[in-house]
C-alpha cells in the first residue's frame, strides 16, 4: 500500500493487527535491553534512559508516543542529496543480505525514494499536528553533529532539561563524552564528494523529495553547497 500512503500516518501503512504485533515485539526487545542494562550496571543507583538510533523511527512518532508518552526525539537532518547518496550506498552494500529475490536497479531506486517520502512526510506531519513539539523534539543538523559533537549533545541535554552538564551535577557523562569524541577524531565516514548524480536523477530527487529541502534550510542547488 505504499503507493497510497503519501497523505497517511504510519499506522495506515499497516493493518491494526500488524501494528499490534510490531508493538509487542518492540516492547519485548526494549524490556530485554532494560534487563541487560540493569544486570550489567548493578552498582548504578538508577536505570538509564534507552537511546535508540533508527532512521525508520522517523515515521513512527505517533505510535512511539502512544507507547511511551514521555519519549524524547532527536532528529538529525542532512542535505537531501547527501541522504540519497548515503541511502543508495547502504542499499548497494547491505540490502543484498536480506533479499529473497534479486531486485533491479529501478526497484532499489524506487525503494530509496519512497522510503524518504514516507518517513520525512510523516515526520513533518507530526510537527504540523503538534505531536512533535518543543517539549519532546530537538532538531540538529548532521553537519553540527559531526563538526561539534560535544557542543551539539550539550545543547540537546539542555533543551530537554537533563542535568548532566549543569555545574551542580555529579554525572560523569561530560568527561566520558569528551574522551569518546577525542577518540573518534581520526574516524573517516563514507565520503560521496566524488560521486556525481546525473541531471535526470537530481531532477527526480528535487521533485520527489521537494519537501525535504526548505524546512531544514537546504538549497535545491546541486552539488550541495557548504
Amino acid at each position: 500500500r505504499a503507493d497510497a500512503a503519501e497523505e497517511e500516518d504510519d499506522d495506515d501503512l499497516c493493518t491494526p493487527d500488524q501494528v499490534t504485533a510490531w508493538s509487542r515485539a518492540f516492547l519485548h526487545l526494549l524490556q530485554k535491553l532494560k534487563i541487560r542494562d540493569a544486570l550489567v550496571g548493578r552498582r548504578r543507583q538508577r536505570l538509564r534512559r534507552l537511546l535508540l538510533k533508527s532512521p525508520c523511527h522517523t515515521g513512527r512518532a505517533r505510535l512511539l508516543l502512544r507507547l511511551f508518552p514521555d519519549a524524547k526525539f532527536v532528529y538529525v537532518h542532512r542535505h537531501p542529496f547527501e541522504v540519497f547518496l548515503s541511502s543508495a550506498h547502504m542499499a548497494a552494500t547491505t540490502y543484498g543480505y536480506m533479499f529473497l529475490q534479486r531486485p533491479s536497479d529501478a526497484d532499489l531506486l524506487e525503494y530509496v525514494l519512497r522510503q524518504g517520502e514516507i518517513l520525512v512526510g510523516e515526520y513533518l506531519r507530526c510537527k504540523s499536528d503538534g505531536i512533535l513539539n518543543d517539549d519532546n523534539l530537538v532538531e540538529v543538523s548532521f553537519a553540527e553533529m559531526t563538526k561539534s559533537p560535544e557542543e551539539t549533545i550539550k545543547r540537546i541535554y539542555n533543551a530537554f532539561s537533563w542535568d548532566s552538564f549543569q555545574s551542580s551535577s555529579e554525572s560523569s557523562y561530560p568527561k566520558v563524552l569528551a574522551e569518546q569524541c577525542q577518540s573518534l577524531k581520526g574516524y573517516k565516514r563514507n565520503n560521496f564528494d566524488t560521486t556525481q548524480l546525473s541531471e535526470g536523477l537530481v531532477d527526480v530527487i528535487r521533485s520527489r523529495w521537494k519537501d525535504h529541502f526548505k524546512p531544514f534550510g537546504y538549497s535545491l542547488t546541486y552539488p550541495p553547497q557548504d
